[in-house]
């Protein structure tokens, strides 16, 4: 009976070895794109979340599982096209996603206002 410990021993590095090392940046409305992008520092626009994530990918290569952006709640008004290629879609395996957190209601606007005199 002694092998029976082993044996679990041997499962359990075994799942630890192969758990999913996706990466993460979140985005908030209130968020600095001068900070790190992670949960308690958010960036504050798409364009620097997908900047991070392609710097993230030219230098370390694509992380096993992928690399997810956050979106949290509040609206983010672009000023210009948000282009995204490619390089940005990551693979079938490893995908490159951006989702709202849950529970948050995100809204992305290319609009502009316009006032009638």
């Amino acid at each position: 009976m002694p092998a029976l410990p082993t044996v679990a021993i041997a499962i359990l590095i075994l799942c630890a070895s192969s758990t999913v090392n996706a990466a993460e940046f979140h985005i908030a409305a209130d968020g600095d794109d001068g900070a790190g992008g992670g949960a308690d520092a958010p960036f504050a626009t798409l364009e620097r979340a997908r900047d991070a994530a392609r710097q993230t990918v030219a230098e370390s290569g694509l992380p096993k599982g992928g690399l997810t952006i956050w979106l949290h709640g509040g609206l983010y008004q672009l000023e210009e096209t948000f282009a995204l290629d490619e390089q940005d879609s990551g693979t079938e395996g490893s995908p490159i996603t951006y989702r709202a957190v849950e529970g948050a209601q995100v809204l992305i606007s290319g609009g502009c206002r316009i006032d009638i005199a």
